[in-house]
């Protein structure tokens, strides 16, 4: 891929992953607070009125600063693992990849944001669960204090969850993506509303197919070290003993919820930065 390619990646990914935290972060934190408080809410409108009821409205966004700081970066280096994957599949002077290439091309773009994502959502998971500050005085604070308890294990505790639930899923939300977008948009079409109902579609299938490993990740990520010895060996027996297989689906509504605004805003910022960059940067 040459340099150019590579910074536009960069460069759009990023302004899509912002999108994506500003659009989509109150209903992460009652998705991260139903999955590992299942006792304590009845269901997605309850979890909202009782944590606004009890923080008050900006309570939605705990836990934003670790996205915000993090998601640069952490998208960034998947829409940049996409693009490589793209070309790593494309054959010689190919223009359209199939289905299948894409997928490819999308598991190598989640495979390359676990190291960043593991640590980024460890911190964000524990300053959604926590109340008025009494442990973490925010992002680096929190961060600070994980290493000195337990070093570079206890930032990335959940690593094996986040890999299973971003590997499959990335590739199936690219691949959606796509296809949905060619259905939608012929070549002589200006592309601005087909992405936002691409997009949106794209991230519900993403979440249907991640929201077991998700929920498993999110348990061992409010844990503290040691809590459960064999990682996902032992918080799968915690989750399903309780809800059967459907616990791992608790807060699965507020995700759903989410998902549509949060990657229709992500995809497209991300194509709008693209076309941008075209019009105006061309020599980047």
């Amino acid at each position: 891929m040459p340099r150019e390619s590579t910074l536009r990646y960069l460069i759009a990914g990023g302004i899509g992953g912002i999108f994506t935290v500003v659009t989509g972060h109150p209903l992460d934190t009652v998705k991260v607070l139903m999955q590992t408080r299942p006792d304590h809410y009845k269901g997605t409108w309850d979890a909202i009125k009782k944590i606004v009821a009890q923080e008050g409205s900006s309570s939605l966004y705990k836990g934003v600063m670790a996205p915000l700081v993090t998601v640069v970066p952490i998208f960034a280096i998947g829409f940049l693992g996409y693009g490589y994957g793209k070309d790593l599949v494309a054959e010689p002077d190919q223009e359209t990849l199939t289905a299948s290439q894409i997928l490819f091309a999308g598991l190598i773009s989640g495979a390359c944001t676990t190291i960043a994502t593991v640590p980024a959502e460890r911190i964000k998971c524990l300053l959604q669960l926590q109340t008025n500050r009494s442990v973490y005085n925010g992002f680096m604070d929190c961060g600070i204090k994980l290493w000195k308890e337990g070093g570079i294990r206890n930032l990335y505790i959940g690593t094996c969850a986040t890999f299973l639930r971003d590997v499959p899923s990335t590739g199936l939300y690219f691949c959606s993506y796509e296809e949905i977008m060619r259905s939608l948009t012929h070549e002589s079409d200006n592309v601005t509303w087909q992405p936002l109902l691409a997009g949106g579609c794209a991230g519900v299938v993403n979440w249907i197919v991640s929201m077991p490993f998700d929920t498993l990740k999110s348990k061992l990520q409010t844990s503290t070290l040691g809590d459960y010895p064999r990682g996902m060996r032992s918080v799968y027996p915690v989750i399903t003993k309780r809800d059967g297989f459907a616990g791992l689906y608790r807060g699965i509504t507020p995700v759903l919820i989410r998902a549509f605004p949060a990657n229709a805003a992500c995809l497209w910022g991300y194509e709008i930065c693209m076309s941008l960059l075209d019009k105006y940067a061309s020599w980047i």
